[in-house]
């Protein structure tokens, strides 16, 4: 009787303690276990907080000042069909591209302006 009395207790024990040790890791479990950062909505827009200013209407001497005192420019040409972002200095480019220094077509002609990034030629 001894000994079922005493299987008794340390499986009244044993039970106890998990019960005990599960409810402690629910109190006292980080929060960051079950945490996932929301995921940015797909459909924002990407803002560039560089100024935009259009190439077919500035000439070559203001484009040049105007990236120069603000270090980024975003020059948008109606004959290229779109926009670049042109910078002062050599930017730092994603790994997949490399900095390169660019032409626009301004209004009284073609003008060096900066560097922009560029991707990388794929080799075969």
């Amino acid at each position: 009787m001894a000994v079922a009395s005493s299987a008794l207790i340390r499986r009244s024990f044993l039970t106890s303690s998990a019960a005990a040790t599960a409810f402690g890791l629910m109190l006292f479990a980080p929060l960051s276990y079950a945490q996932t950062a929301a995921a940015p909505d797909a459909r924002a827009p990407v803002v560039n907080s560089a100024p935009q200013i259009d190439a077919d209407t500035t000439s070559c001497q203001e484009l040049k000042s105007k990236l120069e005192s603000s270090g980024t420019l975003t020059i948008v040409s109606r004959q290229g069909g779109g926009s670049d972002t042109y910078y002062a200095r050599t930017p730092q480019c994603q790994f997949w591209q490399m900095p390169s220094f660019s032409y626009v077509m301004a209004s009284d002609g073609r003008c060096g302006v900066g560097s922009i990034c560029t991707n990388k030629a794929q080799g075969k």
